[in-house]
């Protein structure tokens, strides 16, 4: 999402094939992300990111090609483990019941007891802690070494039916964010980032803008189906 230390968006994107009921009418939603476009601008210099995604016949992200450097591919080696490639890089978790408990680089997760993300350790480097309201991040603490990040969100009742496939590290939000708040340190100085969203006939977001900060923060989605 945007160029801040930590971006809640990156983390736990998940959902299923989703039916909604319209009167008597009945809409299947498949939130699956094939690509993204991001353009990102700064100091009003702009920067596009082109990013696209596959899946395997279970919906799981296999492939995640940036056109800005090496793809990613994801192997499901079983519900125990996930491997993620980067040129040579290796990523692997290892899960339980599904959801990743810990990786070779030294991170640690844990979830809440309905299967979202609570806490994530990165070493001895860093630490965070998400506090979950009704299915929706409202609350999240970075502590670094240097300093500590406060993120506050606020959600519109719209749905959320992105599916990026990664359901090992937790379920996503269930609404749309309207706004963050990021503050550095507790005397920081509050930056507010508000969200602004456009739909397709099936309630999937098109297009979403983020601004706040001096920045702007525009991306478009196309889905697989």
């Amino acid at each position: 999402m945007k160029k801040i230390l930590y971006s809640f968006g990156a983390l736990v994107l998940l959902s299923s094939l989703l039916v909604i009921s319209s009167c008597s009418k009945v809409v299947v939603v498949d939130g699956h992300v094939a690509k993204v476009t991001e353009v990102y601008t700064s100091g009003g210099v702009p920067s596009t990111t082109v990013t696209s995604y596959t899946y395997d016949t279970y919906g799981r992200q296999i492939l995640s090609t940036p056109n800005t450097g090496l793809p990613t591919s994801t192997v499901y080696t079983s519900y125990t483990s996930v491997n993620q490639i980067t040129g040579t890089s290796l990523l692997t978790y290892s899960l339980d019941a599904g959801l990743a408990t810990h990786d070779n680089s030294g991170t640690g997760y844990a979830y809440d007891n309905n299967g979202y993300l609570v806490y994530e350790r990165s070493g001895s480097n860093s630490t965070l802690t998400n506090t979950i309201v009704n299915g929706n991040q409202t609350a999240s603490v970075l502590n670094q070494i240097v300093d500590t990040v406060y993120y506050t969100y606020s959600y519109l009742p719209q749905t959320s039916y992105w599916n990026y496939g990664i359901n090992f590290l937790g379920k996503q939000n269930k609404n749309l964010v309207s706004s963050e708040i990021v503050k550095v340190g507790v005397a920081g100085t509050a930056v507010v980032y508000n969200y602004a969203y456009v739909y397709d006939g099936q309630g999937r977001v098109t297009q979403m803008t983020i601004t706040g900060g001096g920045i702007t923060d525009a991306y478009t989605y196309v889905y697989t189906n």
